[in-house]
């Protein structure tokens, strides 16, 4: 009797067996529960977290600005090749753009961001003069964004990040609204160095004002003044 007791169960696992799809066991399989994803955070087919793709957006006013003054620049150049510029504004517009060059280099670069060197008070208000001719925002925004691109170089937190192309890194970023990355980690950069520099702050301040003087106006000025320059 056990004999024929135990080859009835053994006939009924193997039909159990044999009825289950693709030869599997047709044990239930327990479904993974929650507690599996705690340290993921989410379930996989979980959507409700999920964030929408960065979608660029194009800043026009800068587009404009950037159009204006290339266009002012080539035209520049063609009335240097065709004769029409005096020498010495050419001499003069050169001067110009290499001391404000160096200034952005030297000055708001390596002094104000890096802090290699130190500097009087007037090495200070020489630099931010020169650099406000140059057009390229304040030093508190110059300094921050490339303090930013040091800490998270080549992430979404750089301003300039290079992983979003040659155009970008280049002056696509001047073009767009900063990825919201740039926003959020630009919160917590160190500035309180800049901040208190009176000059600085002045500058940032005021720089709408003061860029349409040194840096629109007064290039303008000595050309016009001194040899009659018409161009």
């Amino acid at each position: 009797m056990r004999i024929l007791s135990h080859l009835t169960t053994l006939e009924r696992d193997i039909r159990l067996d044999n009825n289950a799809p693709n030869g599997l066991n047709s044990s239930p399989v327990s479904e993974p529960s929650d507690h599996t994803f705690k340290d993921l955070g989410e379930r996989p087919n979980d959507t409700s977290k999920s964030e929408e793709p960065f979608k660029p957006q194009w800043v026009w006013r800068n587009i404009i600005l950037f159009i204006i003054l290339h266009a002012g620049g080539l035209w520049g150049v063609w009335r240097f090749i065709t004769f029409q510029v005096n020498l010495l504004t050419v001499m003069y517009a050169y001067i110009v753009g290499w001391i404000t060059v160096e200034a952005t280099m030297i000055g708001v670069h390596r002094f104000f961001s890096h802090k290699a060197f130190k500097g009087t008070f007037w090495f200070k208000l020489l630099v931010i003069l020169t650099h406000t001719i140059a057009g390229q925002n304040s030093v508190y925004i110059w300094v921050r964004d490339h303090r930013l691109h040091h800490k998270y170089s080549e992430t979404d937190a750089d301003p300039h990040n290079s992983r979003r192309g040659f155009f970008f890194c280049h002056m696509g970023w001047l073009l767009q609204r900063k990825h919201p990355m740039v926003k959020l980690k630009g919160k917590n950069v160190d500035m309180s160095d800049l901040e208190s520099e009176p000059l600085v702050m002045f500058q940032k301040k005021y720089y709408f004002l003061l860029f349409l003087i040194l840096g629109v106006t007064l290039p303008v000025v000595p050309p016009v003044l001194l040899w009659h320059e018409t161009g």
